[in-house]
């Protein structure tokens, strides 16, 4: 799954132009059976653009770190949501990772029993930069779907249950 991403990431920086910053998020989906771990990856400058811009948050002159991971959790939580049967899935906050590039914050979930679709909203960024994409890879039984989100589209249904043929 890492190498897929991988691949979006340089494929999409192949088409930007020099100089151009990259608005891109990725996010990453393991289902297994009716729970889920999810990794948002942002970009640090627009992780930092974004906590100044909607916080008026600058992270460079600041000791409280926990102010910043606290509001942007609720950006997140705010601009990407699940819905199984048009119901919010509680998504429970796990960690987060910084490397020299990226800022990750990593989640866990469960899906309601007999969920039969999986709507997915994502906003992240969309309002700040006319040009952001949000990628999303969904994998669930050893099978990965790609999506994309941008200011336009910015809901779609990820994952639906085929019927389950009755008895008779």
């Amino acid at each position: 799954m890492v190498r897929f991403s991988v691949i979006i990431v340089f494929f999409i920086l192949s088409l930007s132009g020099n100089g151009h910053p990259l608005h891109l998020s990725i996010t990453n989906i393991d289902c297994k059976n009716d729970s889920l771990q999810i990794s948002i990856r942002l970009y640090t400058n627009n992780h930092s653009n974004a906590l100044t811009h909607y916080f008026n948050f600058n992270e460079a002159h600041s000791d409280k770190v926990s102010d910043s991971t606290l509001s942007a959790l609720n950006y997140l939580l705010s601009h990407f949501e699940l819905m199984a049967n048009k119901q919010n899935c509680q998504l429970r906050f796990s960690h987060q990772q910084h490397d020299e590039l990226s800022v990750w914050y990593f989640f866990s979930g469960t899906f309601p029993k007999n969920w039969n679709q999986i709507i997915l909203k994502n906003t992240l960024l969309t309002d700040i930069f006319n040009d952001q994409k949000n990628l999303v890879i969904v994998n669930m039984n050893n099978t990965e779907q790609g999506f994309e989100f941008d200011a336009i589209t910015t809901q779609m249904m990820i994952l639906q249950k085929t019927a389950e043929p009755h008895d008779k």
